[in-house]
C-alpha cells in the first residue's frame, strides 16, 4: 500500500549479466547523505583494488552475502574517514577482527573491518580526510584488505552506490 503524500525511491541496477529494479516506498529523512552526489571519499586514497563487492558470493563451495566492499591493500596502509561522523565503536567484533564505525547522523553508519590499528577513540569526533585506522588481516580474513560497509537504518548497501 502506498500512502498519499510518500516518496517513492527508485534505483536501477545493471550488471554484465543482469538488471534488477528496487523501489523504496516510504519517507525520505532529511539531511541523509545521498549516493548520487557522491559525496564520501574513498576511504583507501593509496588504492582501488576492489578483491569482493557486495552482493552475492561464493568461494571454494561455500556461498553468502557480502555486505561491504573489500579494498586491498598492505597491512598498514591507512584509511581515512569518509565524511564527518562520530566514532561510535573501536574494537572486536567477531568474524570481522579489528572494527571501527562511524556514525555519521541520520541513520548512516560507516563500518571498517579487518584492521591492524586504530586511529581514534569511540566519541571521537572525526572529519572527512582524517585517519581513522589501519588495513589489516584481523578476524575471518584471506589476506591484508579493508572490508568497507555502509548501513542505512541497519541495513546494509551498497557503497559503491557512494562512489
Amino acid at each position: 500500500m502506498i500512502h498519499a503524500g510518500s516518496p517513492i525511491e527508485y534505483a536501477d541496477l545493471t550488471l554484465d549479466y543482469y538488471r534488477e529494479h528496487f523501489y523504496c516506498f516510504g519517507r525520505v529523512k532529511n539531511g541523509l547523505i545521498n549516493p548520487n552526489s557522491r559525496s564520501l571519499q574513498w576511504p583507501v586514497p593509496s588504492s582501488k583494488n576492489i578483491t569482493s563487492h557486495f552482493g552475492p558470493r561464493s568461494w571454494e563451495g561455500y556461498s553468502d552475502f557480502h555486505t561491504g566492499t573489500d579494498i586491498a591493500a598492505p597491512t598498514g596502509t591507512p584509511v581515512i574517514a569518509p565524511a564527518s561522523g562520530t566514532v561510535s565503536h573501536v574494537g572486536w567484533i567477531d568474524v570481522n577482527g579489528n572494527t571501527v564505525k562511524i556514525d555519521h547522523g541520520n541513520g548512516l553508519i560507516t563500518m571498517y573491518c579487518h584492521l591492524s590499528g586504530f586511529n581514534c577513540l569511540v566519541g571521537q569526533r572525526v572529519n572527512a580526510g582524517d585517519i581513522i585506522c589501519y588495513i589489516g588481516s584481523t578476524g575471518f580474513s584471506t589476506g591484508p584488505h579493508l572490508h568497507y560497509e555502509i548501513q542505512v537504518d541497519g541495513q546494509s548497501v551498497d557503497p559503491m552506490t557512494y562512489y
